[in-house]
C-alpha cells in the first residue's frame, strides 16, 4: 500500500491539470502553437515599468492588455455613465472562473504537511517515553526475593591464574615488555 507521502506528491502533481481547467474555459489542458509562440513572445505591457501618474490613460492599456477593475476603467472614462456601459459589456465578456492562486495552495498544503509530520513525530516520541516510564525506568534488574540473580555467564568455573611472582614477571617475554619509542628533541 502507498504511503501518505507518495500520496501527497501524486496529488500534488496532478494540481497543475487542475489549475489549466480552472483557469482556461475552454477546458484544453495545453495550448496551441500559436499561443504557446505568442505567449513565449511576449512584450512588456505598457504600465509595467513606468509611473501611471505620468502616462495618460487609455483604454488598451488598462482594460484590454490587463485584467482591469471598475476603478480603472472609470478612470479611463471619466464619466460615470460611459463607464457603467463600458463595465457591463466588459463583465458580460469575462465572465470566467475565478483563478486559482496556485502558490497560496500550494504553501497551505505545505504547512498542513510539515504540521502533520510534526505533530505526528512529536507524538510518537511522547508514546514511546510514556511506555518506557511505566515499564519501569531503572536501568539495572533488581531481584525481589533477595536470592542473587542468576548468571547469564557462569563464572564461577572458571579459576582465575594466580600472579607470578617479580622475579619471573622479570624473565618472562610478553606483548607488553617492548622499551618505549624514542622521544624527539
Amino acid at each position: 500500500m502507498p504511503g501518505l507521502a507518495e500520496i501527497c506528491i501524486g496529488m500534488l502533481s496532478l494540481l497543475p491539470l487542475a489549475w489549466a481547467r480552472v483557469v482556461y474555459s475552454n477546458n484544453e489542458v495545453f495550448l496551441g502553437q500559436q499561443s504557446a509562440s505568442s505567449y513565449l513572445s511576449r512584450s512588456l505591457l505598457w504600465n509595467k515599468w513606468d509611473l501611471e501618474l505620468v502616462t495618460p490613460d487609455s483604454l488598451e492599456r488598462e482594460c484590454i492588455e490587463e485584467v482591469c477593475t471598475y476603478e480603472e476603467a472609470r478612470e479611463v472614462f471619466e464619466d460615470t455613465p460611459q463607464t457603467n456601459v463600458f463595465w457591463n459589456t466588459y463583465s458580460s465578456s469575462h465572465n470566467t472562473a475565478p483563478r486559482v492562486d496556485v502558490s497560496g495552495l500550494v504553501a497551505g498544503i505545505l504547512a498542513v504537511l510539515v504540521s502533520a509530520v510534526i505533530a505526528t513525530v512529536l507524538g510518537c516520541y511522547c508514546y514511546k517515553n510514556k511506555a518506557g516510564r511505566t515499564a519501569g525506568s531503572a536501568p539495572v534488574r533488581i531481584v525481589v526475593d533477595g536470592q542473587p540473580a542468576p548468571e547469564t555467564v557462569p563464572l564461577a568455573g572458571i579459576i582465575a591464574p594466580g600472579l607470578p611472582s617479580y622475579g619471573e614477571a622479570l624473565t618472562r617475554s610478553g606483548q607488553h615488555d617492548a622499551p618505549p619509542p624514542p622521544y624527539s628533541g
